[in-house]
């Protein structure tokens, strides 16, 4: 059970970055959650578009585009974000919700360049470090189908939450989420059609922007 991501594992060399520990989590925690589907970490569909940290295929829920943020944030009164650093300084930077939006219609894109069909997808803001925060979940509610996850404790939980408040009535069937996929995958990193969509395609992948060849997962699924 799980979502069966590429690349297999986290890359090493990140998990020793402090800056990546979020997104580390958040790896490991799809992996091991009960919910079913596939994932990509960091996709870049096209020449200068919006990087997402995950894009994710969750079997009969839906399909969701992820970003990430470890550590603090703080938003005020005019809208203006800004991580808390180790110092106690504030950070200022783009608005968390804005790439998630951004994100939403990365992932959009790229399916409908893989399969030449359009799906929706979700946006879901996770902050791993951090407990709800009022001011924020009303500015999510002022977005188009974008929510925030706060902790890592009930990922399956609150994934499904999520679909239920979005407007979805046709969640994704495990083969049309693995076809998705990989088609999505291929486009990603440039894999020869072959033939057919199957994830066995795919084996012979070129090494990725993470330095690892694309192998298929050995994790097992529920039936």
């Amino acid at each position: 059970m799980g979502i069966i991501m590429r690349p297999d594992e986290f890359p090493e060399h990140r998990r020793q970055d402090p800056k990546r520990a979020a997104e580390a989590r958040v790896f490991d925690a799809l992996r091991n959650m009960v919910l079913n589907g596939y994932g990509l970490y960091e996709c870049r569909y096209r020449r200068g578009g919006k990087q997402v940290d995950f894009t994710l295929w969750v079997d009969d829920v839906a399909r969701f585009a992820v970003q990430v943020k470890g550590g603090k944030y703080d938003l005020d009164d005019y809208g203006n974000w800004s991580l808390r650093t180790p110092d106690g300084g504030p950070k200022g930077g783009p608005s968390p919700l804005e790439e998630t939006e951004d994100g939403c219609m990365e992932m959009r894109d790229g399916i409908r360049e893989a399969t030449s069909y359009t799906n929706f997808v979700v946006g879901v803001l996770m902050f791993p470090d951090m407990e709800p925060d009022r001011r924020m979940e009303e500015a999510a509610g002022k977005r188009i189908h974008v929510y925030i996850i706060w902790g890592l404790d009930h990922l399956s939980e609150d994934l499904e939450r999520i679909a239920r408040r979005a407007p979805y009535k046709r969640p994704p069937r495990s083969r049309i989420s693995e076809n998705e996929w990989s088609n999505v995958h291929r486009l990603q990193y440039g894999v020869p059609k072959g033939n057919g969509t199957s994830v066995k395609n795919i084996r012979n992948a070129p090494k990725n922007r993470l330095g690892r060849g694309i192998q298929r997962s050995t994790s097992t699924r529920a039936p």
